[in-house]
């Protein structure tokens, strides 16, 4: 009876391992959640800043709009050129999307991802 009760040198081995592992998952579960979070807050940022970046931008195209309009002397028309400035730049943006955009959206999600906290160490 009294040898059911030690446990083996490999039967305690087995069971550290069995909890590292448990532990290592737990704390992968965990890294999962804090990544999510983190990545949720700076999209719900980004979004934000975005909708606000564009209704500056709404406005400041209307007032060049009407700016130059007066100069033109045909309102419509500097509807018309505003109109053509965001097209060329429309342009620019898609020729260069993978250099200017992809690029450093791609690196600032990863660096977000394996960024490690300033809780950790």
């Amino acid at each position: 009876m009294d040898q059911e009760t030690e446990s083996t040198p490999i039967e305690d081995l087995y069971q550290s391992v069995r909890d590292y592992t448990e532990t290592q998952v737990e704390l992968l579960k965990l890294k999962s959640v804090q990544k999510s979070a983190q990545l949720f807050s700076a999209g719900i940022v980004a979004l934000i800043l975005s909708i606000l970046g564009l209704l500056v931008l709404i406005l400041i195209s209307i007032g060049l709009s009407f700016y130059l309009g007066k100069v033109l002397g045909s309102y419509h028309l500097g509807f018309f050129l505003t109109g053509a400035i965001y097209v060329i730049l429309a342009l620019i943006i898609f020729v260069f999307r993978k250099k200017l955009l992809q690029s450093s959206l791609s690196n600032w999600l990863i660096g977000l991802l394996l960024e490690e906290s300033e809780n950790e160490n």
